[in-house]
């Protein structure tokens, strides 16, 4: 119960779809939960913004003008969250027991614990703010899969979930070293 609400603390933050299929298995991402998120970030900023620009316009009031301004520049962010999430949220991957199934643009890949050579974990500085994670897993073959990608402005905290994620993830495939 307690790692099952880590998980659920970790994917909202990074606005991740994911659902339990059963007791036992994992269903990340493929999921269409931007809704909220699309009119949270996007079309509420945007209606208001345009709303108060609008009736300072019209009104010929210079102060109202300028108030809708902070409204559409964070619809404009807004867009840029919604869009990361939706990025987020094309891929499926599902974690059982012994078994990770990726789907990665309509190519549905399965690997089970002996084809698995490495789980890596990627940090990546992209400005003075913000830093970019991924899970990654290697298979026999050593070709790459990036199960999960995170950016997150907290260095510290994205590499402990990505961590957690990966323990969680060689916990279900049952290859911890």
């Amino acid at each position: 119960m307690e790692t099952l609400n880590r998980l659920k603390t970790i994917f909202n933050r990074y606005k991740l779809a994911f659902r339990t299929l059963n007791e036992e298995d994992l269903e990340i991402g493929g999921g269409n939960n931007i809704k909220f998120i699309r009119f949270y970030y996007l079309y509420l900023p945007f209606t208001i913004g345009a709303g108060i620009t609008i009736i300072g316009l019209l009104v010929d009031f210079e102060l109202f003008k300028f108030c809708g301004i902070p409204f559409l520049v964070y619809a404009v962010y807004g867009f840029g969250q919604v869009s990361n999430a939706r990025k987020n949220n094309l891929n499926t991957t599902i974690i059982r027991n012994g078994e990770i199934r990726i789907s990665m643009n309509q190519v549905v890949t399965t690997l089970n614990s002996k084809y698995i050579k490495n789980y890596e974990i990627k940090l990546e500085q992209l400005d003075d703010e913000l830093y970019k994670g991924q899970l990654q897993i290697e298979d026999t073959e050593n070709r790459k899969y990036v199960l999960l990608t995170f950016i997150d402005n907290n260095e510290s905290i994205l590499n402990d979930n990505l961590n957690f994620l990966n323990l969680f993830i060689q916990t279900k495939m049952n290859t911890i070293p």
